[in-house]
């Protein structure tokens, strides 16, 4: 190839026949340890060798005991097998941090100008490509991610300036660009910041054309502020020391929202002429393994390598990855890059909608995922109405959820309004929801916020009306009074716009059974080949409303004939006591990269959310905390109890937020009752309004109140009550109150016998506990069928970790994750060897079944520091609650006899 040919943009990356990415990874870099990825590659060839150079994060320097940001080399002959060198420009060889390694060629030589957080300085290679000397400064201040190019023979610079939120361009017409004759572009901030996205920063190697320059700027989208999310090309035209003009040209890269390497971030590409094409470099981030890597590949021009196909418009039947028919929960799995529910009661924000938020319907639309969905009889504090109407949010990554407004209310309906179907068709977005009456269509007048009345389709009593065509006639789903049977009517006018509807010589399609009734659509339409795939909402007779959806698929359609059958279920209640407990009864898609993303509602204790679901395939990977930003650990620690005196610690903290304030709940242990001259473990609180500021309250569990010892107290809500389950050594009791979080009363036992540190969580129906029985050594599971756990028709199970030489003392150390078909729990271990609790796994529990169960020890969750520290010796709990869009810790540490407690938080919200 010439080698003065570029790529055009957008680029199309796909993946290198016989490479697997990453292919540069932390592990490779040799002269230094602890480093947490590598990132922002740039690739030069030279005599047959392809040269990458890089950022090596954070590495310590075990010569000089340094911790630095500085410029790993590494070397291939095919770009797909490389040799990692040594450090090239750091702290050790130039005396600087050193980040983001521009290198270029000129005048035979090579100079590197790389992001060293200040000035902006220029390095010369004497010896290339190891060896490096400062030339000089081009720009004294503070400024990261320089870029240098040329056009028409004036030097240009981009590069951002403290606080790093916007690109400014300066320019220098000396002739040459390695002095300090640089001057601020007229325009100054050529691409600013703004109320969607900050962080913009060069992110890769430019692309000189004879008329413009093409730039890749990495940004932070403000949504989810996740650093370098994605990457945009910039095309810079009319270029001279007075002009210039931007236009965005795409995305470059975006994070690939999965758990790979580049599932949470791309921010950085550069590229290298191979053969008669470009091979590109890009960086990856992922958040669970908080590290960075880079991956190599192959490129072709596109048209717009990024917009995902939009599959809304049901005139257009084709959809590229429409899933098999039926699609089942075995097919589909919680889309684990986000917590679900992503959206609840809690984002609503001009409403007040106590009982939820369902009926969910995704939109692509122009890069953004719109969800469209119905509060449940929401209070409006404005007009003191309360009805169902319908609410949106938006999402540009699927992760960060924006609740917008109320857009389609009783103000413009004059009724409730629910369960909103929202397509394209012609161009132009329509609904057509559930108005509880007439069938009426409202058009985007201005999308997707403006909505108004374009007509009636049906006159009547319908509810959940679905719109979908086939071989050119449109048909009509929809459910009539009394609501039990589903309709179908058909049009032939061409046009479904309008009132020409006729009910279909079969009537009611499906039709109420003796043990199932209120057959309603439930989402979107899924076409296929000759059939169109409906899901239909279920109540059985003997459980809750819309507890499961069918598929139900509809073939032969004419205006005279139809076939149907049932295809199987689709979503159902998973009974576990989580957000889609007892109901699940609605199904939507949009495509999601090579799949699609599924958005579905969930009821528990009379309350719906909204979460999501993909079929892409995924990886589960343990929680990982870290400790909590700008605060001092131990955060508690026995002087915060005020109501006992002599305590060697308090340890077993459980977290717990409830309206609004959190609770720690944790074992005092061995203080002194001046009281009663008492000396035992007890369970005491503290609670704090911002995580930083804790107030004690009392003790709560104890010999003088219950007539026990107490540690581990497992709280949690069950039907709307508190509970408690303590370890009080002895039988398995539970503990309840009316006077949160005070006053705690016994309720009943469970298992007699001498246990510790129990959970207790529900799978598909099933109660099942983990508990640990004297002498202590292995950790075990009991079952309940009973359908309620407070009563003492439990089980054993299995033992399912044992203790042996090697590892002992298996106890629940924390309270679980719960998904609709495993759990993630913490357990803590005691070595042979070593320390009691000295550190605690994150154990997966799956496969459940009443016979057998599928553990799998995940990761380590927290372990000693051996630092001498507050957690020196050992880390023996974990327990967790909602923080963000993620998670809060609380933990214990023991150092010297004494217990206290550290406060944690989620790696990615940091």
């Amino acid at each position: 190839m010439d080698p003065t040919t570029v790529p055009t943009v957008p680029v199309d990356l796909s993946a290198i026949a016989g490479a697997e990415n990453p292919l540069i990874t932390k592990e490779m870099v040799t002269d230094r340890t602890g480093q947490l990825g590598v990132a922002e590659p740039y690739i030069v060839f030279e005599d047959g060798v392809y040269h990458m150079f890089f950022d090596v994060i954070l590495g310590y320097n075990p010569d000089t005991g340094s911790t630095a940001d500085e410029i790993g080399h590494a070397y291939s002959t095919d770009m797909i097998n490389w040799t990692y060198t040594q450090i090239v420009l750091g702290e050790e060889t130039n005396g600087t941090r050193a980040a983001s390694p521009y290198v270029m060629e000129y005048e035979n030589t090579y100079y590197m100008v790389p992001d060293r957080v200040g000035d902006v300085i220029v390095y010369q290679a004497s010896s290339f490509p190891l060896e490096w000397e400062l030339y000089g400064t081009l720009l004294s201040g503070n400024f990261v991610d320089p870029l240098v190019f040329s056009m028409d023979n004036i030097w240009y610079m981009t590069v951002s300036e403290l606080p790093y939120n916007s690109l400014s361009l300066y320019y220098n017409t000396s002739g040459d660009w390695r002095n300090s004759s640089w001057v601020l572009h007229s325009s100054s901030q050529i691409l600013p910041e703004t109320t969607t996205e900050g962080g913009l920063r060069n992110g890769g190697m430019p692309i000189i054309y004879d008329n413009s320059v093409v730039i890749p700027v990495e940004v932070t989208p403000k949504s989810n502020n996740i650093y370098g999310e994605y990457t945009t090309w910039y095309e810079l035209s009319n270029l001279s020391p007075t002009t210039v003009t931007v236009t965005n040209k795409g995305t470059a890269v975006i994070s690939q929202y999965n758990d790979e390497w580049n599932g949470d971030a791309m921010h950085h590409i550069s590229y290298i002429a191979v053969g008669d094409g470009f091979y590109y470099a890009t960086d990856g981030y992922n958040w669970n393994n908080n590290e960075y890597s880079i991956g190599i590949f192959k490129g072709a021009t596109t048209t717009n390598p990024t917009d995902p196909t939009d599959p809304t418009d049901p005139t257009d039947p084709t959809d590229p990855v429409l899933p098999t028919a039926p699609l089942t929960m075995e097919d589909i799995s919680l889309y684990y890059s986000v917590k679900n529910p992503i959206l609840s009661i809690a984002s609503i924000t001009d409403r007040v909608a106590n009982q939820g938020i369902a009926n969910p319907y995704i939109v692509l639309d122009d890069g953004t995922y719109h969800v469209f969905f119905n509060t449940i009889q929401a209070y409006n504090p404005t007009t003191g109405v309360t009805a169902d109407e319908i609410g949106h949010a938006w999402s540009n990554d699927l992760q960060q959820w924006n609740y917008t407004q109320v857009v389609l209310g009783v103000d413009t309906t004059g009724t409730n309004v629910a369960s909103p179907y929202v397509f394209m068709y012609q161009d132009e977005y329509y609904m057509v929801p559930d108005l509880s009456g007439d069938v009426n269509v409202y058009k985007a007048s201005s999308f997707p916020l403006g909505w108004e009345l374009y007509g009636t389709l049906l006159s009547g009593n319908f509810v959940d009306p679905l719109v979908f065509v086939e071989d050119d006639i449109w048909y009509l789903a929809v459910t009539d009074q009394p609501y039990d049977s589903l309709s179908l009517y058909y049009n032939n006018s061409g046009d479904w716009r309008n009132n020409s509807w006729t009910l279909h010589p079969q009537g009611s399609i499906i039709t109420a059974t003796a043990t199932e009734s209120d057959l309603r659509t439930a989402g979107n339409p899924f076409y296929y080949d000759g059939a169109v795939v409906l899901p239909i909402q279920v109540t059985p007779t003997d459980g809750r409303y819309g507890e499961y959806t069918y598929w139900y698929q509809l073939s032969n359609l004419s205006p005279t004939t139809v076939s149907v059958i049932n295809l199987g279920l689709a979503v159902e209640a998973q009974k576990n006591e989580a957000w889609n407990s007892d109901a699940m009864h609605h199904i939507s898609n949009a495509t999601f990269g090579t799949g699609n993303i599924y958005i579905v509602d969930g009821m528990n204790d009379g309350i719906y959310t909204i979460g999501l679901y993909t079929d892409l395939q995924q990886s589960i990977s343990p929680p990982v905390a870290v400790p909590f930003p700008n605060i001092m650990n131990p955060i508690l620690t026995t002087s915060i109890v005020t109501d006992r005196t002599g305590q060697s610690g308090i340890a077993d903290p459980f977290i717990y937020l409830d309206n609004g304030i959190y609770y720690i709940f944790f074992e005092i242990i061995g203080g002194y009752n001046a009281s009663t001259g008492l000396t035992a473990d007890e369970v005491g609180y503290v609670w704090s309004a911002d995580l930083i500021n804790w107030t004690y309250g009392q003790v709560v569990i104890g010999p003088s109140l219950q007539g026990v010892r107490a540690a581990y107290p497992n709280i949690f809500t069950y039907e709307n009550n508190y509970y408690m389950v303590p370890d009080i050594a002895d039988d398995i009791n539970i503990y309840t109150t009316t006077d949160f979080p005070n006053n705690w009363t016994y309720y009943s036992t469970l298992l007699q016998g001498t246990f510790s540190d129990t959970n207790i969580f529900m799978i598909d129906d099933v109660w099942y506990m983990t508990t640990a029985e004297a002498p202590y050594m292995n950790l075990s599971l009991y079952h309940n069928t009973s359908g309620d756990w407070r009563n003492d028709q439990w089980v054993w199970q299995e033992d399912i970790l044992i203790g042996t030489g090697d590892e002992y003392s298996y106890r629940s150390a924390g309270n679980p994750f719960i998904y609709d078909d495993y759990i993630i729990m913490p357990v803590q271990v005691h070595p042979g060897g070593g320390m009691y609790g000295e550190y605690t796994y994150w154990v997966k529990l799956s496969n459940f079944s009443t016979t057998d169960v599928d553990v799998d020890i995940m990761s380590t969750a927290v372990t000693a520091s051996f630092d001498g520290g507050w957690n020196d010796e050992s880390m023996h709990h974990i327990s967790h609650a909602d923080y963000l869009d993620g998670y809060v810790y609380l933990t214990d540490g023991y150092n010297d006899g004494v217990y206290s407690l550290g406060l944690y938080i989620e790696d990615y919200l940091v």
